[in-house]
């Protein structure tokens, strides 16, 4: 008994270092950001097979974009997300919702060139989560007027 408790605390202990990530603060994640959009979830394409899935997964997130304060403009913007399970640093889009996403570039050598056809554009939410807020209307308001081509 005593070392089914040791290997439960050794696992709680593992789960709490993976996650070192913190959100970065809006003033941060704005400087670094690419992209900064506020948008809802269209469509969702996982390029991993479900068994797969349990344990990580490529994601590919389609918005329809309402406004925008940086980045590509367009009625819609793919954001590229790995789906680890258990882990933090991860972040799992839900169909129809509305976010604000703050995104970077993502090099095609990361991972996405086999993919893609050449010159797409491939944006990513980060290692550690750049920034991402399901309060969209209060992250709209902290974020001030959107670009005059936005959406």
């Amino acid at each position: 008994m005593k070392w089914k408790l040791l290997l439960a605390f050794s696992a709680m202990q593992y789960l709490a270092s993976a996650c070192s990530c913190v959100e970065v603060p809006q003033k941060d994640a704005r400087s670094r950001a690419y992209a900064i959009f506020d948008g809802t979830v269209t469509d969702i394409r996982y390029f991993d097979n479900e068994k797969d899935r349990e344990i990580s997964s490529r994601v590919l997130v389609t918005f329809k974009i309402a406004k925008s304060w940086k980045g590509p403009g367009g009625p819609t913007i793919q954001v590229h997300v790995m789906e680890v399970a258990l882990m933090c640093d991860s972040y799992k889009f839900e169909l129809g919702r509305r976010y604000v996403v703050y995104a970077i570039q993502q090099d095609k050598e990361g991972g996405w060139a086999d993919q893609y056809p050449a010159g797409t554009q491939i944006l990513a939410t980060g290692g550690c989560t750049l920034r991402i807020r399901e309060d969209a209307d209060a992250e709209t308001k902290r974020l001030g007027k959107p670009r005059a081509n936005s959406n």
